[in-house]
Parts: C-alpha cells; structure tokens; sequence
C-alpha cells in the first residue's frame, strides 16, 4: 500500500518480510533482500513490531525482535537511515541525508 500511494516501485520483490523469518527460508530471503537494498534502497523503511505470526513463522518474534538476529540489515539500516517516527507499532527509518538529496536531485531520483 505505502508504495502505491507514494508512487514508487518497492526496491525489493520482498515487500514483507515472511520469508526472511521462516526457517525455510530464512537464509536465501535474507541474502536475497540485502542483495536488493544495496542495489536501490528505499528512502524509507518501516518496522513493525507486535505482528508475530508462529503458525506461520515457526516462532514467536516480531519484525523488531526479528531484526535483531538479520544483522546484515540491522546493519544496513543503523549505517544509512535514521529513525525519524514511530506511529503506533510502526517504526519509521528515512535514508540518511534524504533531505539534500531532495533538493539536489528532486523526488524521483531518490526511488
């Protein structure tokens, strides 16, 4: 939905992140996904916490605490984003120096 209504193509085919929580397939996603964001990261990035789903995970994390054990994008994230809101459960990430880049370069380049 976030994409549609900002007009943007996703910077991943993986715009949730079940498969980067699924022991299944948890190691090929995750690799996939970071692959993806080094490539075109997205000018923001949402967190979600409180939405554990064990029956279909396995487990009993949420996106946060499932974050804490993906430390390539734990990684990625703490290195070019900064927290700039939470809304709800929701935390918000913004890309580093968006703002100048904005003005720079104007909104669609930072897709």
């Amino acid at each position: 939905m976030l994409y549609w209504l900002a007009q943007r193509r996703s910077s991943s085919r993986f715009i949730y992140n079940v498969p980067q929580r699924t022991e299944i397939s948890e190691n090929l996603a995750r690799a996939e996904l970071s692959s993806d964001l080094e490539r075109t990261p997205p000018a923001v990035i949402v967190v979600e916490g409180g939405d554990a789903i064990p029956s279909v995970t396995g487990n009993a994390l949420d996106s946060a605490a499932s974050m804490q054990n993906f430390h390539e994008l734990r990684e990625f994230i703490t290195q070019n984003y900064v927290l700039f809101d939470r809304v709800g459960n929701l935390q918000l990430f913004e890309r580093r120096n968006l703002a100048s880049e904005i003005n720079h370069q104007g909104l669609q380049d930072t897709k």
